[in-house]
């Protein structure tokens, strides 16, 4: 019969996009479909499909019957003024939305398994990170520096091979930061939903003494402190790229390069012309040899043999970043 097959289909597209955590509305079947796999591999995985769409199907459908269901309780806890009571309701809320979440998980790395390229198996768990966490995995201020740096005219070829080694040291550098983040979101994300909605119980009972469900801060959870402290080294991580990729252009490619965003600091460039005035008399200090307040073609084209080497700058894998 292909009706329970079109029912579990419609469960899937209707209420999957539902989720709350990261990963909770993945869908593995799109998945496959961006990555492109090989006929091959594309067998491989295929005979676990089945198994994936039965048990996605089931922890859907437990997951929107316990939300139905309780929301009369919710209601009932926020009338009352009884942070405790949907505090018990919402942590049975987030059970459930990490049910779905781990059939995903589980079942990422089943397909992984059964592929056997590499580069396939890779590219299939390099995508479902990108979907799943993608604000880990969006585009940072680093990934447009260098997107943009390498589209300017004028490169010289010397240039462009440094611009793209410098970039591929950054992901290099950024990767394990990912995980880190990844890590600290899973323990975080279920622990802030259960507590906006207790705080939110609890403020409209007049109790502001749990705090407001909204706006930044921990609430003094390490974990959440973890979280923000690692995002943070890893904006610096950032920073120190786009000081060292500044390094490798001329004043003018540097005028040239679109707008800082967030905390660009005023509007100016990708780390304005050389990054600070004491990064720049820094560099001038290193490169400068004749003394003459300018780099010369020569002068340039040591220090972009440096930063190849990977000894130029802050933030590579022998750094300080």
């Amino acid at each position: 019969m292909l009706w329970p097959a079109f029912d579990r289909f419609l469960v899937r597209e209707k209420t999957l996009p539902r989720g709350r955590l990261s990963g909770e509305e993945l869908n593995l079947f799109m998945v496959l479909d961006d990555v492109g796999l090989s006929d091959e591999a594309f067998m491989a995985v295929e005979t676990h499909l089945d198994d994936y769409e039965n048990r996605l199907h089931d922890a859907l459908v437990a997951r929107n019957k316990y939300l139905m269901s309780s929301s009369t309780q919710l209601y009932k806890a926020m009338r009352d003024g009884d942070p405790d009571a949907a505090r018990r309701v919402l942590e049975r809320q987030v059970n459930y939305r990490e049910a779905v979440r781990n059939v995903n998980d589980e079942y990422s790395m089943t397909f992984a398994n059964a592929i056997e390229n590499e580069e396939e198996r890779k590219a299939l768990l390099r995508t479902v990170r990108e979907e799943a966490y993608s604000r880990i995995y969006r585009p940072t201020r680093a990934n447009r520096a260098f997107d943009a740096a390498i589209d300017l005219e004028g490169l010289s070829d010397e240039q462009a091979v440094a611009i793209e080694e410098l970039e591929l040291a950054y992901i290099m550098e950024v990767l394990p930061r990912n995980e880190e983040l990844i890590r600290l979101l899973r323990k975080t994300e279920a622990k802030d939903q259960v507590n906006r909605g207790e705080r939110m119980v609890a403020m409209m009972s007049g109790d502001l003494s749990r705090g407001m469900p909204w706006g930044g801060g921990s609430n003094g959870d390490p974990d959440e402190e973890k979280y923000r402290d690692a995002m943070d080294r890893r904006g610096e991580l950032d920073e120190n790229y786009i000081d060292r990729l500044n390094a490798l252009l001329t004043p003018e490619q540097q005028e040239a390069m679109p707008r800082r965003g967030r905390g660009g600091g005023g509007g100016g460039n990708w780390g304005g012309n050389w990054g600070s005035e004491e990064q720049r008399a820094e560099m001038m200090k290193r490169f400068d040899t004749d003394g003459d307040g300018e780099l010369s073609e020569e002068e340039r084209r040591k220090m972009i043999e440096e930063f190849r080497g990977g000894r130029g700058g802050r933030g590579g894998r022998g750094g300080d970043g």
